[in-house]
């Protein structure tokens, strides 16, 4: 998804298409509200990729693409012959200081989770979605105070879209952290 992308979904579905898309959320304050669903999103859904890493005892990998690098799950052999299996030796990975302990050095595939960024969310990560619609809403409705047009068929309360998207942003958190014995945890 780009920020051209969630900026017309947000417009749209936070109903403030009516006031054009000059509103008060340009593309900087934009991407610090995705920046911050981001960091909460990617805590509860991180996005799993199987990347070629170079182990050796003491070698750091935090990051891959410009994701960091929040977990390892499996490291298993490229060679045909192995056909994908996993590796048969000691290895460890510190989450802390994000450095690899073991014995053997070379290049292997490992499964591993990252932290998400705004390209790899597409329209079917909902919740994602609704953390960032959440905090629009609350930045508009901050933004806003107490501006109100009447003879609108529809509320537009700065009050009541900070609370909203307050509510909005705050269910969804809870639904993410209720979720968290989370599925991809049992892959480990």
């Amino acid at each position: 998804m780009t920020i051209e992308e969630l900026s017309s979904y947000l417009l749209i579905n936070s109903n403030q298409y009516f006031i054009g898309g000059d509103i008060e959320v340009d593309e900087t304050i934009l991407n610090g509200l995705v920046q911050r669903a981001l960091s909460f999103y990617g805590n509860y859904r991180p996005y799993v990729d199987d990347i070629e890493v170079y182990i050796s005892d003491g070698g750091e990998f935090k990051e891959y693409n410009n994701q960091q690098v929040t977990g390892i799950l499996r490291v298993y052999y490229t060679n045909p012959i192995y056909d994908d299996t996993e590796v048969d030796f000691n290895w460890d990975w510190d989450r802390d200081t994000k450095e690899w302990a073991s014995q053997v050095s070379g290049k292997y595939w490992a499964t591993c989770s990252l932290m998400p960024t705004l390209s790899t969310i597409n329209y079917d990560q909902y919740e994602f979605l609704d953390l960032v619609q959440g905090l629009y809403l609350m930045y508009i409705g901050s933004s806003r105070k107490s501006f109100n047009m009447g003879d609108l068929p529809f509320e537009n309360d700065g009050a009541d879209l900070y609370n909203d998207g307050k509510e909005l942003f705050e269910t969804t958190k809870e639904k993410l952290s209720e979720s968290n014995n989370s599925w991809w945890y049992s892959i480990t």
